[in-house]
């Protein structure tokens, strides 16, 4: 019975890294100093111009906390060219209201204020790549 309980946990273990490589999470990724924190009082403004990719997310969801890695990734990769932003549903439920989000974490991509590409459930680097860059070109 060990020896079954063992191989299971070593399975999940593998299938949770493996998942981490596909998905480019890796959980000591540093947060970015790049990232920008929203809140109810500055989300419209920020959203307003250029392109913006918010992560909706809260502290207790374990799937955000795979996402959060890739977020600063895209951070880094972006400065200077679109701004990517975290929001705390639990503390600013406004906007995840007014864009019906209903899942975290979930991603909007925005141009000069308007949605143009959304994203639910951790989302791996080369997707959320794409979608930024055909925002940039338009």
């Amino acid at each position: 019975m060990n020896g079954s309980k063992t191989a299971v946990a070593r399975r999940l273990t593998y299938g949770l890294v493996l998942a981490g490589l596909l998905f480019g999470c890796n959980n000591s990724y540093p947060e970015s100093k790049h990232i920008v924190t929203l809140d109810e009082s500055n989300f419209d403004a920020t959203i307003s111009e250029g392109v913006v990719l918010v992560d909706f997310w809260a502290t207790w969801c374990g799937p955000c906390r795979q996402q959060g890695p890739i977020v600063s990734k895209m951070a880094d990769e972006y400065a200077g060219k679109a701004t990517i932003c975290k929001l705390d549903v639990d503390e600013a439920g406004a906007p995840a209201a007014e864009y019906q989000v209903s899942s975290i974490p979930t991603l909007i991509l925005f141009r000069d204020g308007q949605p143009v590409d959304q994203f639910v459930g951790v989302t791996a680097a080369p997707e959320l790549r794409q979608a930024i860059d055909a925002a940039l070109a338009k």
